[in-house]
Parts: structure tokens; sequence; C-alpha cells
């Protein structure tokens, strides 16, 4: 079996019974086709998707996600609906929950969501990213000041608001992430946003949404790791991991907007924020 199918199915916690209404699959296939309702697909593709995810046949699942999308041309008209509406409507979103005007948006990706922010407010956004030569050859934004994941002696300290968005689910060891932003930036604000578990669906529901857009809409070659949490577990990771942060208090973690959704997109959101409070001698 194809190594990434065996990932997937090793990951799909909740069985795939097709009695179960709340099973994950039931509710990808429900997703996925009211999604395809918006693009205006017809009946055939439409069936075609629901009976292969009924079937659990995986290695035509698999063709199919992988090469006959791009055929049909789901894949460019999912992928435009994504790169219009998702940046944007996270930047509004985020906007109302950052404090001060030292930000620093972690793990960015390409800026479209810093570069919103910077469109829309007087603040400046600060991107850090493991590859971020690449994103500054290709122009995304000459106002956003870029800095490189490992060179953390250059990040600046005490910032007022860091972003992390949709960022540790895909982290091999999330904690690891979250404490080398913390140790240094010292931020006194945390703006995660998370695609958290629905709690009546389990994990299988993300499991196989993050198959879906990661072999059928952008054709990446290799499973890229799935930490999903439900809204309460990611309450306990930011608080703990602030807790190990030497020097550092919690003052209150709240959970903004839980599980609100987004055109083109899938799993729900959230948007936690975390407010922290150091010692002077830290």
């Amino acid at each position: 079996m194809n190594r990434y199918m065996s990932y997937v199915k090793k990951q799909t916690i909740v069985p795939w019974d097709n009695s179960n209404q709340n099973s994950g699959r039931i509710k990808f296939i429900r997703e996925i086709l009211r999604f395809l309702d918006k693009l205006n697909e017809n009946s055939i593709v439409k069936n075609h998707i629901g009976k292969l995810c009924f079937e659990e046949n995986w290695d035509d699942l698999y063709e199919y996600f992988t090469q006959d999308l791009e055929g049909i041309k789901i894949r460019n008209a999912w992928n435009i609906q994504f790169d219009v509406y998702r940046s944007k409507e996270l930047a509004q979103r985020i906007i109302p929950y950052l404090q001060g005007d030292l930000i620093v948006d972690g793990l960015c990706g390409s800026g479209k969501i810093a570069n919103k922010i910077v469109e829309s407010t007087d603040k400046n956004v600060i991107c850090i990213e493991r590859n971020h030569q690449k994103y500054i050859a290709n122009k995304v934004k000459s106002t956003l000041i870029w800095l490189d994941f490992y060179q953390k002696l250059a990040w600046p300290k005490n910032v007022d608001t860091l972003i992390l968005s949709t960022v540790l689910h895909h982290e091999m060891k999330p904690e690891n992430t979250f404490k080398h932003f913390l140790e240094r930036l010292k931020p006194k604000r945390i703006i995660l946003v998370e695609n958290p578990i629905y709690p009546e669906y389990g994990k299988s529901f993300q499991t196989i949404t993050d198959f879906f857009y990661q072999r059928g809409l952008n054709n990446l070659p290799d499973p890229i790791p799935s930490q999903h949490k439900t809204n309460k577990q990611w309450v306990a990771f930011c608080n703990q991991g602030i807790q190990l942060l030497r020097g550092a208090k919690v003052k209150k973690i709240i959970v903004q907007n839980p599980c609100f959704k987004l055109p083109a997109i899938l799993p729900p959101h959230s948007i936690i924020t975390a407010n922290i409070e150091y010692e002077q001698s830290y």
C-alpha cells in the first residue's frame, strides 16, 4: 500500500463506519459535497467522490485525489477560493485581538495573513519562517520584515503579540516549537489560531481532510504531521507551555472564537488568546 495511505489509515482513530452518522468520514463527505455545490460542480463528480469516500477504497481515492482532481479543474477552483478568502478573513478575525505595536507572525508561510494585517492597520509585522529567503524572493510584501527561524539571536525580545496561525498542528513536536518562540520573544500576548477537533467526530475528520488538502489540492509527496487537538486541549497546551517558561505567569487564556467556519476550508477554526506577565528580572 502507498506510504501516504498507510499513514492516513494508521492516523484514522475513529472507525469509518457508514452507519455512524457522527463518524469523521460522514462529516467529511457532507462538507466536501457542500463546497462542491458552491463551485457548481456537476452531480457526476460529486457522486464519484462520495462513492470513493464511502467504499474505503484507499488506492482509488488516493489516485483520484492525486490526479483526477486536477483533470476536472477542481484543484484550481478550490485553491483560488482558498487563497482569496483564507488570509483575508483570518486577518480580519485576528486584528481585534492584537495588542501593542510589536507584532510577530511565527512560521507565517508566505506572509499573506501578515500582509493583510499590515494593509488593514498601522502596525508593522515581523515574519519568522524556516525558509524565509524564498518568500522574500517572491516579493510577497516589501514592508514585511523577515527573520530566520533558526537565527534566534536576531529576533526581537519582549514583543507585544505573537501570532501562531494554524502552525502548531503541523509540527512534529509542537511543544518544542512553542517553547522555541516563547523563550526568545517573551510575548505579552499569544494569538493561537487552530483547527480544533470536533469532539463529536474525533480526529478522523481532520485526518481525511488533511489528506484531501495535502494530496488532492497541493499534491504534497509525503504526509505532514497532524497534531490536532480539541479547544480544551489547546488551552491546556498553552497553559503548560507558558508555565514552563522561566519567570512567566499566565494571566488569562480565552477561546475567543470557537469553531468558526471559513470559505473553502472544511475544518473549523478557533482563536485562543493568552496573556502573559513576566517577573521583572526576566
